[in-house]
């Protein structure tokens, strides 16, 4: 069972990690090359004016939790886990004094996610004097037991030179270690400091490899962050790849694959690719039609044991894959959510399963989510062998 995370929505209401659990972090703002006359913007993050370059990123402004909280925990059965989850309690009845002693009293025992929680109170003056000083220190004892969380926000925090002197290396240095564990925020930001030549040399062919692991990162690595607030990182993540291709920022100009890019953007949401295909003169029908580049014909297994012939369609680009078979068909798109079942999840009443499609360099795992269940069919593109529920069974591409 998922330990409670705590927020502020828009309504200044503390909620569990069963309620919603979006991080408020990271990426607050990102900024791509991609046109040579744009606006300045001056959001007021305290830092110059970029101009040149447009504003693409302000999640965390546009987050409902942007003065919120969030601990990153996996369990229960964490040290401090009991006094943890009364803390997360208190918040929820705005007692900020008794959150403060019981998260103290976890952080006592060792619980990093109480410790992130106590350097965010004090980061944003959450029943407490707003004191940047003692948030690092809280964040650096969390960020040394390898809480993810705590080692994004003390990179935001020297990247913005908040509460510190502004350092760029040690930034870098602590985004790195979060995106180690494939925290899309911590992508992001690397990507942006190479864009820049912030902390490093700029260097667009590096920024353009971080956007591109950003859009690769697993939904599961995002701790603290709620699917829905990931896939719109990943959505801008794809968008500005293609923006990348369209402009020739650290690769070469190619207007078919910033297309491609785009409508993988589209196909999570992305307003502004849906814009941009727009601009493309790409039909608005098309935008979120699957292209399928890869089509398998397959001896499926049933939960009977019996094969039948199907098709499965997979675009690689929007991460989608359809399956037809026995007169049925099965439609999974990375992101979505959807009412039906989907890899042998069901959706309860009032439920719905949140799909998966995830390219891992030969191999397509595509299926869903529902809750803590997770269930991913396999298709080897080497072999031609497709896992369903552990079950192997042989496909051979078709032409289509």
């Amino acid at each position: 069972m998922l330990a409670p995370y705590f927020y502020r929505s828009n309504e200044g209401e503390f909620r569990t990690l069963k309620q919603n659990r979006p991080y408020c972090s990271s990426a607050t703002k990102y900024r791509q090359h991609v046109l040579p006359n744009t606006t300045q913007f001056n959001l007021g993050f305290g830092r110059r004016n970029y101009w040149q370059f447009v504003l693409v990123m302000v999640l965390a402004l546009a987050s409902p939790c942007m003065s919120g909280a969030v601990a990153a925990a996996r369990g229960d059965s964490l040290p401090g886990a009991a006094e943890l989850h009364r803390g997360v309690e208190a918040l929820y009845r705005k007692d900020y004094p008794a959150a403060l002693r019981w998260f103290t009293s976890a952080a006592d025992k060792g619980n990093a996610n109480a410790e992130f929680n106590i350097g965010f109170m004090y980061k944003n003056g959450t029943g407490v004097p707003q004191d940047y000083a003692r948030a690092i220190l809280w964040f650096r004892a969390a960020a040394a037991k390898g809480n993810v969380p705590a080692l994004d926000r003390l990179g935001q925090m020297f990247y913005d030179g908040t509460g510190v002197k502004q350092d760029y290396v040690e930034a870098m240095d602590w985004s790195r270690a979060a995106a180690a564990k494939s925290f899309i925020p911590s992508d992001l930001r690397i990507a942006d400091m190479y864009l820049l030549g912030e902390g490093v040399a700029k260097d667009s062919a590096q920024g353009l490899r971080w956007l591109k692991k950003a859009t690769d990162e697993p939904l599961d690595a995002q701790e603290g962050i709620d699917d829905q607030m990931a896939n719109r990182w990943k959505a801008k993540a794809r968008f500005l790849v293609g923006n990348s291709y369209e402009n020739g920022t650290g690769t070469e100009k190619n207007i078919a694959e910033a297309i491609n890019w785009y409508r993988s953007a589209a196909a999570l949401g992305s307003a502004e690719a849906q814009a941009k295909l727009a601009q493309l003169n790409v039909p608005a029908e098309a935008h979120l039609d699957p292209h399928p580049d890869l089509v398998f014909w397959c001896d499926m297994l049933d939960m009977f044991g019996r094969t039948h012939r199907g098709l499965i369609s997979i675009d690689t680009r929007a991460k989608y894959v359809k399956i037809e078979a026995t007169g049925q068909v099965t439609e999974v798109r990375d992101g979505a959510y959807a009412k039906p079942v989907t890899a042998g999840i069901e959706a309860g009443e009032g439920e719905k399963v949140h799909q998966i499609v995830i390219i891992d360099g030969d191999v397509i795992k595509f299926g869903g989510r529902n809750g803590n269940k997770t269930i991913l069919d396999t298709l080897d593109l080497r072999t031609g062998i497709l896992r369903t529920l552990g079950r192997p069974s042989q496909c051979t591409k078709a032409g289509r």
